[in-house]
Formats: structure tokens, C-alpha cells, sequence
């Protein structure tokens, strides 16, 4: 027997309402990072949550050093207007691809696309920082000889002669 369009309605409306009423689920931290409390409870450690590019999300407690945050290869700003509140406790809320923080929101709608665009335009890829990054560690100087052993010995060898030329001419 087929249902008619009030029945369908009737149960349609009942299946949103069981949906409205469930509150939604609390965020936690992950364990790692609600055992280091006291450590983000100090003036230079702050707890970073990491949105990825696929869209999970990755917690982890940085120390901020020179206002920036490093996490995995990157830097990251942590000037003291980018940290939000969350419990009593300092949180970094980053984009993977941004060096730049999300800022606290206005409406609580996050469009990944549109943040990336923005990020491009105004120069804070983390693609970029990386091209910088490996072009000065690859202009960085270098010293053009190496002190190898040989060299240590000959240059033992000299200081020695010197040392048993002045102390026979009387001069030590």
C-alpha cells in the first residue's frame, strides 16, 4: 500500500524535528593537547588547530616564538590580535595553505575556496613561503673550504716549527 502525500509530510516533519532537537556535539581537544594545559597556560605556548586542505582538522601545542607559530615546515603569524579565546586557553586557529590566521568570524560560515583566492591575492600562500625559504638556504654562504684533518695536522705542524724555531733563537 502506498503512502499518501500526508502521510509522507507527517513523517517527513517528524524526521526534522528529531534532527532539530539534537544539540550538537561538543568539540574536545584531542588528549595530547588537554595534558599540556598548564605548558599553553605560559606566555609563549599556545594550542594550534590545523585546518588541511582536505578539510580535517589537526591540534597540536607550538610554542610561538618571534610572533610566529612553526608548524611542520612552515611559519606562521601569532601576533597577539590572531589568538582567540577558548576555554581559558590561548588557541591559533590556521589554514593549511594560508600563513595568515582565520580571524575571529563575523557569520559562522567557512568557504575554503573563497579563503584560498584571498590568501593568493594577497600574497600569504604557504607555497610561496617555501619557494623563499629553499632559495635562501641555497644562496645562504658557505664556507669554501672544510677543515678536514689534513688540514688540522698541518696546521699543527706549522705552530709547533714556529714554536721550536722561537724557543731555539732564545726568544721564548
Amino acid at each position: 500500500m502506498e503512502e499518501t502525500i500526508s502521510q509522507r509530510l507527517e513523517k517527513l516533519e517528524r524526521e526534522y524535528s528529531q534532527t532539530i532537537d539534537k544539540p550538537p556535539k561538543e568539540f574536545k581537544l584531542p588528549l595530547t593537547s588537554r595534558m599540556q594545559k598548564g605548558k599553553v597556560l605560559k606566555k609563549e605556548w599556545i594550542h594550534v588547530i590545523m585546518i588541511r586542505t582536505n578539510g580535517s582538522m589537526q591540534v597540536k601545542t607550538c610554542k610561538i616564538e618571534d610572533s610566529t607559530v612553526k608548524f611542520g615546515e612552515y611559519f606562521y603569524d601569532a601576533r597577539a590580535g590572531n589568538i582567540l579565546r577558548w576555554k581559558g586557553m590561548p588557541v591559533l586557529l590556521l589554514k593549511e595553505w594560508d600563513i595568515s590566521p582565520e580571524a575571529p568570524p563575523e557569520k559562522h560560515t567557512f568557504d575554503p575556496e573563497k579563503s584560498y583566492k584571498d590568501a593568493s591575492k594577497a600574497g600569504r600562500l604557504t607555497a610561496a613561503q617555501k619557494l623563499i625559504l629553499t632559495k635562501m638556504k641555497m644562496e645562504a654562504i658557505k664556507p669554501k673550504m672544510k677543515l678536514s684533518g689534513g688540514v688540522v695536522l698541518i696546521i699543527l705542524l706549522v705552530l709547533g716549527g714556529g714554536y721550536f724555531l722561537l724557543s731555539s733563537m732564545g726568544a721564548i
